[in-house]
């Protein structure tokens, strides 16, 4: 948490709060952390980065940007993904290549922020399940689109002292719909039989089917 006032009214410098909270919803409780320069009210954002680091800028009053470094970029050497793919369907899974797969302890999706008048309304977090293999991750993509709806996220994998690697931007979507066949022709065969041949993205194939005077 960032920014805000503690004067009474709205949008009061005067009472402007410089220091970021952070919220542990396991302990229920606040820690202060490092304090920004400048006021953050109204019109202002916060959001998080690929590298880890979080932005904070604008306000009606202040037109400049700040970042801050959270604690767990200092807890040592962060896991690199060194690839992953573009594009992550509901319900598949998928392979993250890593030479850190035996250190990694959670595997997330963030979701790209969407932020106006100093809230966030696209930030959220989906944990995926994942299992180790000889040269990366083999994780389980999301499958509820109301939790985890399509559109782009940072994929982050974090090692046991949570230090999270630098995130790939991978977009969640529902999978593609087969393409239309093209050149399908139909050839009667007798009063009860029609053979169809069409074309498609995958080798050409040939279907035989009975069926009646109506359907045909």
């Amino acid at each position: 948490m960032t920014g805000g006032s503690s004067s009474p009214g709205f949008n009061e410098p005067a009472g402007a709060v410089y220091a970021g909270e952070l919220w542990d919803p396991v302990a229920e409780t606040w820690t202060t952390v490092a304090s920004f320069t400048q006021y953050r009210g109204y019109h202002s954002f916060t959001l998080l980065l690929p590298d880890g680091r979080v932005l904070s800028g604008g306000g009606d009053a202040s037109m400049s940007a700040e970042v801050y470094s959270p604690g767990y970029l200092f807890k040592g050497a962060r896991p690199v993904i060194t690839s992953a793919p573009s594009t992550v369907t509901y319900g598949q899974p998928f392979f993250v290549t890593t030479a850190d797969a035996a250190q990694i302890s959670r595997v997330n999706l963030l979701r790209l922020s969407s932020v106006t008048h100093a809230f966030n309304m696209e930030q959220r977090i989906s944990r995926l399940a994942f299992s180790a293999a000889a040269d990366g991750l083999n994780v389980a993509g999301p499958t509820n689109a109301n939790l985890s709806p399509p559109g782009h996220y940072m994929l982050f994998i974090l090692n046991g002292s949570g230090v999270p690697s630098v995130a790939k931007i991978v977009r969640v979507d529902a999978a593609a719909a087969p393409a239309a066949p093209s050149g399908l022709t139909a050839t009667a065969k007798s009063t009860s039989q029609i053979d169809l041949n069409w074309t498609t993205t995958r080798p050409r194939k040939t279907d035989s089917g009975s069926s009646d005077a109506r359907a045909s």
